[in-house]
């Protein structure tokens, strides 16, 4: 049986989009579109007694998006041979429990990593905080259109819960916009954490280097 076709996608029991499966040669592409935006959640799949996380939706314009490409050897590893519903739950759901709430006894792996795991490593630099926050001035980026990594991007921020979030984020590159912002940008996978969670509604996605970004606009230390 073909898992192939579109989808309704449900949050909160309300619609959230559309998931479409397609065949890419021997692999599966698993696109979803949502009109509106939501918090940082998973996109998961129900069927024949199995679950399967598809990934994190990121920001798209005014909505969400996401686009995977599972191989034959993931989709056997998954085990989901039809889709009956398409949910989106909070990044930290139990999986096990939606098969089980939908009257099925058995729960395949997901296809990606738990959201508890461990954010990406944290950049050099970083143990020794610095008792006066440099001034902000000194994070010059470059021209608009030119991106270069930045250079403790956590002092861009005023506020000190910002600075730790940022901090946890990894290594970011940083632009300006030609008037009196900066732009910090974070490489975005679906399988990593979200890039200072806390302004999701804020963020954009945008292709630099031919890689797709989580991109943060900061006007006088805040995210704007």
């Amino acid at each position: 049986m073909s898992i192939c076709g579109s989808y309704d996608v449900t949050l909160d029991n309300e619609a959230a989009g559309t998931l479409t499966v397609s065949k890419q040669g021997t692999s599966h592409l698993f696109e979803f579109s949502g009109p509106e935006r939501f918090q940082v959640s998973r996109l998961v799949c129900i069927g024949g007694g199995a679950v399967a996380s598809i990934g994190i939706p990121a920001p798209k314009g005014q909505g969400m998006y996401l686009k995977k490409v599972f191989s034959s050897g993931t989709m056997a590893k998954i085990g989901i041979e039809k889709i009956d519903r398409c949910l989106i739950v909070p990044v930290d759901a139990d999986l096990s429990s939606l098969t089980a709430s939908s009257g099925t006894e058995t729960t395949s792996s997901t296809s990606e990593p738990d959201a508890q795991s461990p954010a990406r490593s944290e950049s050099s630099g970083e143990s020794g905080e610095p008792a006066e926050q440099p001034s902000r001035e000194s994070q010059r980026p470059p021209p608009p259109g030119s991106w270069q990594i930045a250079q403790e991007p956590w002092n861009i921020f005023s506020d000190e819960r910002l600075r730790d979030e940022c901090k946890k984020a990894g290594e970011a590159l940083i632009s300006s916009d030609g008037a009196s912002s900066i732009l910090l940008a974070y490489p975005y996978s679906s399988d990593s954490p979200f890039p200072i969670v806390s302004q999701f509604p804020s963020a954009n996605m945008r292709n630099i280097r031919g890689k797709t970004y989580v991109v943060y606009r900061v006007q006088d230390g805040v995210i704007i």
